[in-house]
């Protein structure tokens, strides 16, 4: 009984850090317009793709560690780690992100100027 309980946290703690990855890899889509432009149907098609990717990914998870078996507590250990890095990470993160990509922009600029 312990050892499930503590199987089921360890499991817990796995698909929080899962959600917060799958925030991470959704914050370089986020940014990658920023830095090479494109059309509003590639960013669309880029959204699909990550999400059918995050789909297989999810459903591969819990297939090799719960034998198929969906749990609540699966699904809710992703939703708070992809809620938690949003809210709280990602946002510094990707400011800190554009402000070095601008600040090398600049420094290339001044080069290619002088």
């Amino acid at each position: 009984m312990i050892r499930g309980i503590a199987w089921e946290w360890q499991t817990f703690f796995i698909c929080i850090f899962l959600g917060m990855c799958a925030t991470s890899c959704y914050d370089v889509l986020r940014i990658l317009p920023v830095m090479i432009p494109h059309h509003r149907f590639v960013i669309a098609l880029e959204d699909i793709l990550y999400w059918i990717g995050i789909g297989i990914g999810v459903s591969y998870f819990i297939f090799q560690y719960n034998g198929g078996v969906i749990r609540s507590f699966l699904i809710e250990g992703f939703i708070i780690g992809m809620v938690f890095m949003n809210i709280c990470i990602s946002k510094i993160t990707i400011s800190l992100f554009l402000k070095i990509y601008n600040w090398i922009k600049k420094m290339f600029a001044r080069k290619k100027d002088g």
